[in-house]
């Protein structure tokens, strides 16, 4: 039912193991994934290989039933194993409204994907997650970040893979902008509404960290009566500096370089980046721009107090907001860990999802009050 296609023992160490990547395809030749295996053994059966990978000959019965998902208890780690379709047209995406998860790929060109997982519980809330910054040389894309928290909670959840990740190996972070002529930030509002509507949905949280909060950030902006979770996200790419020093410009170059190459005055490398290059591009590139007008989504904003980005990303998205007439659609939560620039720990994650879930089904949101115990105890 399932056939090895390859096993590459790169004889990488994770761990202090080493561990292979395993290609697993169909017998008609499509990739269902790669995934890192830990095997003991000098050679393996391909039974075995898949059976240290965690897929078992059950997991794969839909491929005899051509079932559109997957029981959510048999998805792997990553997400990778759900069954895929297809979308040529991205007018065409139509999710499975089945229990289960799916997968679904639309190719902008070639080596350039929009790719979603849909984990659908029948819940009334939606939550959509962008991830952020990823070390390309350990993980393969598409990434489906928080997929193993949020799959546990009684909510249907969405998770996206930057398509701009695919313009050069060397694009940590791509903030979901897309490239010249491809609104990413309008696609996956879109799919996330038709998916919504499908599994029967009434609210939609889009949520992130870091550059997942300025995606989430911008799509939940296009997304009306929406809430965006954010957790110290950048607000603007023109002036993200990596570790918050302004002498260290490596990933907003090489952005430039490889996702907006027009923009580009004289050679990139010696390009002085301190004038705004983003004054011709769209909103999409500057959550500061979209918010500097009307929105009608509503904003959960949590910072770290000892985080950078509060003086470089807040406080100017805070003022924008109040040009915009926006403040009253953004609440503000804080916590505290070290000095610098961290994900949030579960207590804070899963404290802000919960409230931003309640937010979610306020009959009221202009009156709801974000509470004030809200970091959960694990």
């Amino acid at each position: 039912m399932v056939d090895i296609a390859s096993v590459s023992r790169r004889g990488y160490i994770k761990d202090g193991k080493t561990w292979d990547d395993v290609s697993i395809t169909r017998r008609d030749g499509e990739l269902l994934g790669t995934v890192p295996v830990q095997i003991s053994q000098g050679q393996c059966s391909h039974d075995e290989v898949l059976e240290a990978a965690g897929y078992h000959q059950y997991k794969w019965d839909f491929e005899l039933q051509d079932s559109p998902t997957i029981p959510i208890d048999k998805l792997f780690y990553n997400g990778h194993n759900a069954p895929l379709q297809q979308v040529n047209d991205l007018n065409d995406f139509f999710p499975s409204g089945n229990s289960g998860a799916s997968r679904y790929r639309h190719t902008y060109e070639p080596g350039h994907h929009l790719d979603a997982l849909l984990v659908n519980k029948k819940s009334d809330v939606l939550i959509v997650y962008l991830h952020g910054a990823t070390f390309r040389k350990r993980t393969r894309l598409p990434r489906f970040e928080r997929l193993a928290t949020l799959s546990q909670e009684d909510v249907s959840s969405m998770y996206f893979s930057d398509p701009t990740m695919y313009r050069h190996e060397r694009v940590m972070l791509g903030w979901y902008t897309g490239w010249k002529g491809v609104d990413v930030q309008q696609h996956i509002a879109d799919w996330a509404m038709i998916a919504a509507q499908e599994i029967g949905a009434k609210h939609i949280v889009v949520a992130g960290a870091s550059g997942g909060g300025f995606a989430a950030l911008q799509v939940s902006g296009l997304i009306p009566d929406s809430i965006c979770l954010t957790f110290n996200p950048s607000t603007k790419i023109h002036e993200y500096y990596t570790n918050g020093d302004p002498g260290i410009r490596g990933a907003q170059r090489d952005y430039i370089r490889y996702v907006h190459p027009e923009v580009v005055v004289g050679k990139i490398d010696s390009m002085d980046l301190d004038p705004d290059w983003t004054t011709n591009l769209g909103d999409e590139v500057s959550a500061i721009r979209r918010y500097g007008k009307p929105v009608s989504n509503w904003v959960l904003f949590v910072n770290n107090i000892n985080d950078w980005h509060i003086e470089q990303h807040f406080n100017p998205f805070m003022e924008s907001a109040r040009q915009g007439g926006n403040t009253n659609r953004i609440q503000v939560l804080e916590y505290e860990m070290g000095h610098g620039h961290f994900p949030p720990k579960n207590p804070e994650f899963m404290g802000a999802l919960a409230a931003a879930i309640e937010w979610s089904r306020s009959s009221n949101k202009a009156q709801w009050i974000a509470p004030t115990q809200w970091v959960r105890e694990m």
